[in-house]
């Protein structure tokens, strides 16, 4: 059986962190969202890799481990594993936004 090849892409989607972490410990929300992010990671861009940027984990934990951001707008981005040649790999980034109204999720196209 042969396997879908996937190509580098990108989305920008917005998770709603309260949802996904509500029936957590006070104590382990922002760990929690890490988690979420990248299981949305996994399912969005069907690869088994997801690493999450820097400034995306301080993002999650700058109020402590019990609070959590409510919204928080991810970009994810799969390309191609520098490790492992063939294999694909996910990033998932930080955008900030003024105001979470009205933000869909959108395909990202580089110019």
């Amino acid at each position: 059986m042969q396997t879908k090849q996937l190509e580098p892409k990108k989305i920008a989607t917005t998770l709603h962190l309260n949802k996904l972490t509500h029936e957590t410990r006070r104590k382990n929300k922002a760990q929690q969202a890490i988690k979420e992010i990248v299981k949305a990671g996994q399912r969005i861009m069907g690869t088994e890799e997801v690493k999450v940027d820097q400034e995306l984990n301080s993002r999650i934990w700058y109020k402590g481990r019990n609070n959590a951001p409510v919204r928080v707008r991810v970009v994810y981005e799969r390309k191609a594993d520098a490790d492992n040649q063939g294999k694909m790999v996910t990033v998932a980034s930080y955008q900030n936004v003024p105001t979470f109204s009205g933000l869909m999720t959108e395909k990202i196209v580089d110019q």
